[in-house]
């Protein structure tokens, strides 16, 4: 494999990507980012924090040709406990990417019916194509996460738990990895097909910072930067995961208007073999982020929080992913100004 530590200059100006999504196009243009999450703008900023990147040596058909139905059906979830520090978390930006459908929805999030149980997610729409498993190996072991598309210029890209993508207590990088969107029956049922993964940014705040121990007991600063972006090689047919799924949007630091937290609990009493999902009007301030009654299990850590989700299109805006719980409990990092830059460390070498 080939890793890349890389440190990219200050910017003197903030530079952004207005997304023409109703027509597939990305324009890019200069100018500052937005307040209040309303604008249509992707934000490409500067920065000088290191981005842990992560070539794969293997092919996207040797990948493909790892994941086996017993290596499947193997795969086990990620057990982490949280510690009961408040964390120092990401700098909001006020930056917006709309989904691929267009415009973000207008929605009553005061009519939200929230829920802690994990019920079964009735997905519609972008929903129900955008979301699904990520499997991935480490050190000869098999894993599995939850994962989002989202949208981007590169149409690519997948969004994840940073814990999904780096082991806490071996340190080291994953390997292998596979995104099955809408997934069922542990690969068996794969409505869009299965994708492999090329790259992964993973913040170095993380990568340095976050630790754990065999217990899975968790430690560090890093943990309020528990995020990663994965890009996804081309399927044989030379589509981009995007053009068959579509993208959610992402609000990256923009104060969340209603919460719908989406993912595959695959520890008891849940099995992993369907989106579950928990919903909240509002989130609590958690010890690394955003905390939100839940009681989904290991399994569900990368899945997507949606903010302003219309239940009709299915489209939202990712504003976290989950990292950690306690069995009552989810949360999530805010997805800021770090998460804005490792986005555009992946547009800056996508396809």
């Amino acid at each position: 494999m080939t890793v890349k530590q890389k440190r990219r200059a200050p910017a003197t100006a903030a530079v952004l990507i207005l997304a023409a999504l109703l027509t597939g196009c990305s324009i890019p243009v200069t100018g500052e980012p937005v307040a209040g999450g309303a604008g249509p703008v992707v934000g490409v900023a500067g920065g000088t924090d290191d981005t842990l990147r992560k070539d794969f040596d293997a092919s996207p058909q040797e990948v493909n040709d790892y994941w086996t139905d017993d290596k499947f059906g193997g795969a086990t979830a990620p057990d982490l406990k949280p510690g009961e520090d408040t964390l120092t978390g990401d700098q909001a930006t006020g930056v917006v990417v709309h989904p691929s459908t267009g415009v973000g929805p207008d929605v009553d999030v005061k009519a939200i019916a929230p829920t802690a149980a994990g019920d079964p997610y009735p997905a519609t729409g972008l929903a129900a194509a955008t979301q699904g498993r990520l499997y991935f190996s480490i050190g000869g072991a098999t894993y599995v996460c939850s994962a989002s598309v989202v949208n981007a210029p590169t149409m690519d890209l997948v969004l994840t738990a940073g814990h999904c993508v780096w082991d806490t207590y071996g340190k080291q990088l994953a390997e292998n990895i596979i995104f099955i969107p809408a997934d069922a029956a542990n690969g068996q049922t794969q409505p869009y097909g299965q994708w492999a993964g090329v790259s992964t940014y993973v913040p170095d705040e993380f990568t340095s910072e976050a630790t754990s121990d065999a217990s899975g007991a968790t430690s560090g600063n890093g943990w309020a930067y528990d995020f990663a972006f994965i890009r996804l090689a081309p399927n044989a047919s030379g589509q981009k995961i995007q053009e068959v799924t579509g993208g959610q949007g992402i609000s990256f630091g923009t104060p969340p208007e209603g919460i719908t937290v989406i993912g595959y609990p695959s520890a008891a009493p849940f099995d992993g073999q369907s989106q579950r999902y928990c919903a909240s009007q509002a989130a609590t301030k958690g010890y690394a982020g955003y905390r939100v009654d839940c009681l989904m299990t290991p399994g569900c850590s990368g899945g997507g929080w949606l903010t302003r989700l219309d239940p009709a299109t299915g489209a939202g805006y990712v504003t976290s992913v989950t990292s950690r719980g306690d069995g009552s409990w989810l949360e999530g990092p805010v997805l800021g100004q770090r998460a804005l830059t490792l986005y555009n460390d992946a547009l800056a070498e996508g396809s």
